[in-house]
């Protein structure tokens, strides 16, 4: 998809502060025409500016028309789409939509992550929609898929699809990212069809339709596709179809149309001057807000400085993930000169953006994407982001960072530690964040003693008493009553007589100190008065500062004795705290139940 060819784009957006008299007199320059010839240009209508060039030569002539005023799109030229306009059908066939949880990529095809059915191969899709409608909690993107073989069509919101898992598709923008989804599904199968709204959304870089009577409409393309059995590839010489609603629908391809009037720049523009200065002022542009935000009275320059970085150059994710940081950890200070859910939106704005840039592995891009759903009330989705990263990081290091996080994560949102247990075939078997329940079933061999487990779902499987009991006290004590007292007795002794001995001996060292103290401070006071200068110039330039040294000192000589007592104390504490732990363990082991003791196989 890099080198597909592309169209460069221009609807009328002009750069901000310009006058469009003045942009227009430059473009008309730069093509070398008068401005009543060029005037058209600026109706609002999207005008190819430039078709079917490579990515490189488009991004030429897109700084050329920037550099002159006007702000141009880089389209990627879509081949000929099957293009369904939904229509009324005599038929009373319903097509409810089925959930899809997630959708992800394996080499097989696409994963819709249901545990009722497998990998979906690409060529197997038959039509795709994207379209948006409103829900209690805002305006929610869906992307609905129908599948040869099944009767009803999948539906997923846009935001839980793994863009960073299909080849070549993260783009700058969400909106850009999406579009290049459905190109990659469009190469990939050439027979399935999209509608006419999804169409106008690819190709005229129209906003997504909003829809307000989901199930109706999803009814309109199942009957409309089973209707025509599949649709034909539209030719350029047909009319272009009109989509349901009255919209028209005019592909950039279509020989017919404004949006296809092409207006072919005489002369390949120079870029390098104005590439160079654009990736300077990028780089300038984030050095001055990392600056800035070190000074608390300039937090809102620092905003408007990455604001800028990003306006220069939307898929910097380091400026987008710096603002989510920004209005994160403001989120709940007052004076910050934006309202609680401004703040709130603007936060889970930059996060995902920076995440899906980032391409969904860079550890902090994830972080504070996760933190920006909980914020915005998703908790759940933060976590399903937390776990995705997870597994789509390789390095070691990074996937124990991100196992920590989940752990906090699931801690800071009251979400408990989640449990899974799994027999010797590596099927699921149980899954709680109940530990009593745990310790239950563990008793009455519902969980059987050489189940593995994992914690959070993530990170290695491993036997119950290597990884359930050692982070758990309730079952440990199920695994070997006498050594979980011996372990908890010593640890016990330690810190007490520990702390006892360093209390003892620091206080101990203090009470000499003292004693000493005030015999030396009259020395000093009296070698001082028999000589007035001297006493003066030793308070000044000897006792201040010798005053707070000797502070210092006296403070790093009061930890170390305390730590190194505290040390030698804790030794025997540990050897009669486990001590005192075995024995008690010996007498309370019979009445503790293990693993599986309660079975119903048990004797």
């Amino acid at each position: 998809m890099k080198n597909q060819p592309c169209n460069v784009v221009f609807d009328g957006t002009i750069e901000p502060g310009r006058d469009v008299d003045e942009v227009k007199k430059g473009l008309a320059s730069l093509f070398k025409k008068d401005v009543s010839e060029i005037s058209h240009f600026f109706s609002g209508d999207p005008v190819v500016m430039k078709k079917n060039i490579d990515p490189a030569t488009a991004a030429k002539y897109q700084a050329a028309l920037r550099r002159a005023g006007a702000i141009c799109t880089i389209v990627p030229k879509t081949p000929d789409l099957n293009v369904l306009t939904p229509r009324e059908i005599n038929s009373s066939a319903q097509f409810p939509p089925q959930n899809c949880p997630l959708l992800s990529h394996t080499p097989g095809g696409i994963d819709f992550n249901r545990k009722d059915m497998g990998i979906v191969p690409i060529s197997s899709l038959t039509l795709l929609s994207v379209f948006s409608e409103s829900t209690p909690t805002g305006i929610v993107n869906r992307l609905l898929l129908f599948v040869k073989g099944f009767s009803r069509p999948f539906i997923t919101d846009v935001e839980k699809i793994k863009f960073w898992e299909f080849p070549c598709v993260v783009a700058g923008t969400v909106t850009e990212t999406l579009k290049n989804f459905i190109r990659f599904l469009c190469d990939e199968n050439t027979k399935m069809a999209i509608d006419a709204y999804t169409n106008e959304f690819l190709i005229m870089n129209q906003q997504i339709m909003r829809i307000h009577n989901v199930s109706q409409y999803v009814n309109f393309l199942g009957r409309t596709l089973a209707a025509d059995k599949g649709v034909e590839r539209e030719k350029e010489s047909e009319m272009p179809p009109t989509a349901a609603g009255g919209h028209s629908l005019m592909p950039i391809s279509s020989s017919t149309g404004k949006a296809d009037r092409a207006a072919e720049i005489d002369s390949d523009p120079e870029t390098g001057e104005s590439g160079t200065t654009d990736s300077d002022a990028v780089e300038q542009h984030f050095k001055n807000a990392d600056q800035m935000l070190i000074q608390e009275d300039k937090l809102k320059e620092a905003i408007a400085e990455f604001e800028k970085c990003i306006s220069l150059k939307p898929d910097h994710w380091e400026a987008h993930l710096k603002l989510a940081d920004i209005f994160l950890e403001n989120s709940l200070k007052k004076n910050s000169g934006y309202g609680a859910a401004e703040i709130k939106e603007k936060a889970l704005f930059h996060a995902r953006n920076a995440y899906e840039i980032a391409g969904g592995k860079q550890p902090g891009a994830v972080k504070s994407f996760s933190k920006a759903l909980a914020v915005n009330q998703k908790k759940e989705e933060g976590l399903g982001v937390l776990e995705g990263a997870h597994g789509a990081i390789s390095d070691e290091k990074e996937k124990q960072d991100i196992e920590s996080f989940i752990d906090s994560f699931r801690r800071e949102h009251h979400m408990g530690r989640l449990w899974q247990f799994f027999d010797h075939s590596g099927k699921l078997i149980f899954e709680t964040i109940h530990i009593n329940l745990i310790r239950e079933k563990l008793i009455n061999g519902s969980i059987p003693h050489y189940a593995m487990c994992c914690k959070n779902r993530v990170g290695e499987r491993k036997i119950i008493q290597d990884l359930l009991a050692n982070n758990e006290p309730a079952i440990d004590i199920l695994i070997n009553p006498v050594i979980f007292h011996v372990k908890y007795g010593a640890g016990v002794g330690a810190v007490v007589t520990g702390m006892m001995t360093g209390l003892w001996y620091t206080g101990k060292f203090l009470i000499h100190y003292g004693r000493e103290l005030p015999g030396a401070f009259s020395d000093w006071i009296q070698m001082g008065l028999e000589n007035i200068v001297a006493f003066v110039a030793a308070i000044i330039l000897l006792g201040i500062p010798t005053l707070f040294l000797s502070l210092a000192l006296l403070a790093l000589v009061i930890v170390a004795i305390a730590g190194f007592t505290g040390l030698i104390g804790a030794i025997p504490g540990a050897a009669a705290g486990g001590l005192i732990g075995w024995i008690v363990g010996i007498f309370r082991a019979p009445f503790i139940p293990k693993v599986g003791s309660r079975s119903r196989s048990a004797p």
